[in-house]
């Protein structure tokens, strides 16, 4: 029986962050050089652009480190020099480190080390032996195709500081957080994005997160704002997963009935990357204490009541209702004795509900049993005081 009881407002939220999308031409891939929502400095390097050319380039490249390999292979003259054995040794060691990562961007720095070992050794063998005719050859026109690579890659520089992200959808432009008075029910509503739905990594964008705070906008019931003012802060539930707490920064109202609220929050600034449009649940309070379902309170006149099972036996409870939702209350009870009225020296014991009394739905009450209760005026202290006991 004893709980918490919260009344929660369900609605559509939109995020908004200060962001700012890199310049990426349309029709570029990127290579990107920094995992997602990975933390960046103003001015680093965190992705480069190919374009198909240069794709087709990066792909003969690749074939051609295949070849050096496989003429490796062939080649075991060298195989005992001292230049060999330290390589791969080398390349043994950098194969054990990769068997205790999972991040895909070391993986990558690791596969480049192997490559660049594999092709010192082919330098090796190609200078030291009169086989190594063939991997001299495939040696140059490894170095000819990165020349050519270089010369035409673009690097993509982050212009402030904050967390790279590959998750661009387009509403970057259109939501600002500087201020918001721009902010309309239309514009809201416009954002064509199933709600919940986690956004795609995209392979030709980019954008930096410039800070950790993150705005969501929706549109309340005007009538949950009487006692609200900007800087109150609030329990949001996100996508019904999480919850976080965050303060009301921006409040403009639409019409007699709506307003639009935006809340900030430094909470789940990962998670809530994710996503442009989410399911939110906005906690207007939330309260601890005795739970009971409506369905067990049964008001006579101006006094609310519960019956409990005691023992087999039922005993009823004149309570007071602290809070309440459509399905529950939090209740409390009356002091255990009262004096019947100012003047009288009669003492009345009021039975109590506790934390594991089990209460009847939908009792069946006696309103001449309710009477004794109704005739002191439980809700009116003016006529009733606790007894002192000692």
């Amino acid at each position: 029986m004893f709980g918490k009881l919260s009344d929660e407002e369900q609605t559509e939220g939109i995020i908004i962050r200060s962001e700012e999308v890199l310049n990426v031409e349309k029709g570029q891939k990127i290579q990107k050089i920094k995992e997602n929502n990975e933390k960046v400095s103003k001015n680093e390097v965190v992705a480069k652009v190919s374009t198909q050319n240069e794709q087709d380039i990066m792909k003969r490249i690749e074939e051609v480190n295949k070849k050096i390999e496989s003429a490796l292979a062939e080649n075991q003259i060298n195989v005992n020099s001292t230049q060999n054995i330290t390589i791969n040794e080398k390349i043994e060691r950098v194969l054990a480190n990769i068997n205790n990562v999972n991040l895909q961007s070391k993986i990558d720095e690791y596969d480049k080390e192997i490559k660049n070992a594999l092709y010192e050794k082919a330098k090796i063998s190609g200078e030291l032996t009169k086989e190594g005719s063939k991997l001299k050859s495939l040696i140059k026109e490894k170095e000819n195709l990165e020349n050519t690579l270089n010369s035409n890659t673009k690097n993509i520089i982050s212009t402030n500081a904050g967390n790279i992200s590959y998750i661009v959808d387009g509403y970057e432009e259109k939501f600002k957080t500087d201020n918001f008075e721009y902010l309309t029910e239309d514009l809201l509503k416009s954002v064509d994005i199933k709600k919940g739905s986690v956004l795609s990594v995209s392979d030709n964008k980019a954008k930096i997160i410039k800070d950790f705070n993150t705005y969501i906008a929706c549109i309340v019931n005007k009538d949950r704002l009487k006692n609200i003012k900007r800087g109150k802060t609030l329990e949001l539930n996100i996508n019904n997963e999480h919850e976080a707490l965050s303060m009301i920064e921006y409040i403009k109202d639409i019409d007699n009935n709506r307003s639009i609220v935006v809340f900030s929050t430094n909470k789940l600034s990962t998670e809530l990357s994710k996503y442009r449009k989410i399911s939110l649940g906005i906690i207007w309070w939330s309260e601890v204490g005795l739970k009971v379902s409506n369905k067990a309170i049964k008001k006579i006149e101006n006094q609310n009541f519960v019956v409990k099972n005691k023992s087999g036996f039922t005993e009823l409870v004149p309570i007071k209702i602290i809070k309440e939702t459509e399905e529950y209350s939090l209740v409390s009870g009356y002091s255990s004795k009262l004096r019947a009225n100012k003047n009288s020296k009669e003492l009345i014991d009021i039975p109590i509900l506790q934390e594991f009394d089990e209460v009847i739905l939908n009792p069946k009450i006696v309103e001449e049993e309710a009477s004794v209760y109704l005739k002191l005026n439980l809700n009116n202290s003016s006529t009733t005081e606790e007894a002192e006991i000692k």
